[in-house]
């Protein structure tokens, strides 16, 4: 019963992955495994990025803020404005005048959203 199909046979069943020729499955196990860490990696990540914001909003008074102000903490959270913000970025981002991108930082500083 073992010898149910021979060599031929079997090398036609298999395909690529020929007896004798285990390298094939290797490559791709290899590059499956890398790929499958990469996205665990990646969904670690997102689950550290999402567990910071939630830190962080769980100690602001999202009622005492503008949307303009959440909308930009919730993109400085997210990784942008890198080296802090200023008022002209703070004015393009909400897209509010200057004068008031100067008040809603101060705001934002004396409530203890930004340091």
């Amino acid at each position: 019963m073992a010898d149910k199909y021979n060599d031929a046979q079997l090398s036609r069943k298999l395909g690529p992955y020929q007896l004798g020729r285990v390298e094939n499955i290797t490559a791709w196990l290899e590059w499956f495994l890398s790929t499958l860490n990469e996205t665990f990696n990646d969904v670690l990540r997102e689950i550290d990025q999402t567990i910071l914001k939630s830190n962080y909003w769980r100690k602001i008074d999202q009622t005492k803020l503008t949307s303009e102000q959440v909308k930009v903490l919730n993109r400085m959270l997210d990784g942008g404005f890198e080296k802090g913000i200023n008022t002209t970025q703070y004015h393009r981002a909400a897209k509010v005048s200057k004068p008031t991108a100067t008040r809603h930082l101060a705001t934002l500083v004396e409530q203890g959203c930004l340091v």
